[in-house]
């Protein structure tokens, strides 16, 4: 009924990690979709693409792999200094907060992240620089 009402938007709840994401960007497309929805600003559309698309690399990485996990870690840490940076003080930063419930909005998504943060857990990333985060 929520989505009906357009109260929220219409996700992918297969069992895929990844989903649908016909153009190859890294996001899926129902993620793109409530992302083009949004009012904001193009700039804070891309951090939101790069939040999601690091989440989505995160959980198919081999998490027996240290060089992909600190890979898979540092774009996460670039696309939350993207985020901050586009949305900081803006109305508009609970967007960036919604890109993660619904990116991991299946317990085959949420188990796969979580099988991401466990295996980084008591590792430590360095967060980008102010300004070096943005992907685009």
């Amino acid at each position: 009924q929520a989505e009906r009402a357009g109260a929220i938007p219409a996700l992918d709840f297969g069992t895929s990690l990844l989903g649908t994401d016909a153009d190859g960007n890294g996001v899926r497309d129902d993620i793109d979709a409530y992302i083009n929805s949004l009012p904001d600003t193009p700039a804070q559309k891309a951090a939101l693409r790069q939040d999601s698309a690091s989440m989505n690399a995160a959980m198919v990485v081999d998490v027996t792999n240290p060089v992909a996990l600190a890979a898979a870690a540092t774009g996460i840490a670039k696309a939350s200094v993207c985020s901050v940076e586009r949305y900081y003080g803006s109305p508009a930063e609970i967007h960036s907060n919604s890109i993660t419930k619904y990116t991991i909005n299946t317990p085959q998504r949420f188990d796969a992240w979580m099988r991401f943060n466990q295996a980084m857990s008591g590792s430590v990333t360095q967060m980008p620089k102010r300004g070096q985060g943005c992907a685009e």
